[in-house]
Order: C-alpha cells, then structure tokens, then sequence
C-alpha cells in the first residue's frame, strides 16, 4: 500500500479537490493530511474522506508525523496543490519492482504553460536529470524502510525537500518517473516573474554555495 501524506497549512480552498483527484487514482493507497495549524478548520472540510493528524508547524516535521502514522510500506510526500498523473501510484509500484530503487520523484511541470511557467519547470527538470535531487512539489516517494534509516525530514525553515532527496540517494537506486506531476502556478502569480527568479533560482544558489536554511528562509515569502 501507498501512504500519500500532505502537510497542509492554511489550504482550505485546495483540500477539497486534492482529496477529490487522489481518490480516483487506482491503486491501494491511504490518504493522510498533518495540519501545521490553519486557522481555516481542514478536519470539517476532510471529514470521512480521509485521515488527518496534527503537529506544529513545518513542512519536515509534519510529514515525518505523517510516516509515523502511516500504514503504507511506500510513502509518497505530496503538495496540496500539485496533482498526481493518473497513473502515479503504479507507476511507483511498478518502480518498486526492482529492489535496488528505493525512491524517487517526477518531472515538474505547472497548470499555467506558458513560456515562463515552461521555462521554471525545465530548470527544475535539468536539476532532476543531472543531480537526482527533487523539490516538494515533485512528489518525492520512498520505500517506509529507508525513511526510517534516514530519520525522516530534517527540522528545516526551508529547502528541507532538497535536504531529503539528497541523503535519500546515499541509499540506492533513484527512480525519475517521466510522466509530469502539475503543479498550482500561484506563487508566480502573487510573486510576479522577478521576485519568482529571486525567490526560486536565487536562494536555491545561495544554499548550493553553502548558505544555511535559517537564513535564506528569512527571504522566502510564503503566500499561504
């Protein structure tokens, strides 16, 4: 079974349909939300539809309480808005097949194509290609087992995804699956193209050179 786990943090008005396209996936799956604190009351908007838990706010360590709860022996890592391809979760069964792949992500692409939007997701794809490194908005899917080797998600402000992807392919085989996740273009929007390549391209070089995520965070903008 796969565990798909999606921290959340004020996303109310994408719960309902995230919950909506993961339920028509076909495969065996769990669908588990960890709220980091909204304020907009996810648990009435979830109901039945599927399990959600609580912890304090950061992306790590919710998905971390995410994998704790888990059933799954697969755990997939998913944005609230990003959506699947319909064929994700056997594509990532079919992956596991092979013993030696123990996780991976998708190629990016966003709901707006248009120049920009296609330029941004081409960098983001060169960077899986040449590094096996994936962002959160790739769906970043690993074996439970390994996680748990790995200790989860660091406790970081930001670039926690780049972290985990980078010690996870310390472990084994990475699997690039070629068929595109979609994810929401809004920071574009509300950002603007400028402060989209500052934000994005710009703080992704200062951490590459060796800048730590508490300081870089102080320039991210969350538009949540």
């Amino acid at each position: 079974m796969i565990s798909i786990i999606v921290p959340i943090l004020n996303e109310a008005s994408n719960i309902k349909t995230c919950i909506e396209k993961l339920k028509k996936l076909k495969g065996e799956k769990e669908i588990i939300f960890v709220d980091g604190g909204s304020k907009d009351n996810p648990k009435k908007i979830i109901g039945n539809n599927a399990k959600i838990f609580f912890e304090t706010t950061g992306r790590g360590k919710q998905m971390n309480k995410g994998a704790f709860v888990s059933e799954g022996e697969i755990l997939l890592f998913l944005h609230c808005d990003t959506t699947l391809p319909p064929e994700a979760l056997q594509e990532i069964e079919i992956a596991f097949k092979d013993n030696e792949i123990i996780g991976g992500g998708f190629l990016h692409s966003f709901d707006t194509n248009n120049f920009f939007c296609r330029m941004i997701s081409l960098s983001a794809n060169i960077r899986t290609f040449t590094s096996h490194i994936f962002f959160g908005d790739q769906a970043i899917f690993i074996r439970k087992s390994i996680f748990d080797k790995m200790d989860g998600y660091r406790d970081l402000p930001l670039f926690e995804d780049w972290n985990f992807s980078s010690r996870m392919k310390k472990h084994g085989k990475i699997k690039i699956i070629k068929n595109r996740i979609s994810t929401s273009s809004r920071r574009i929007k509300s950002w603007g193209k400028i402060k989209t390549l500052y934000i994005w391209w710009g703080l992704s070089l200062l951490y590459l050179v060796g800048f730590s995520e508490e300081k870089l965070s102080k320039f991210y903008e969350d538009i949540r």
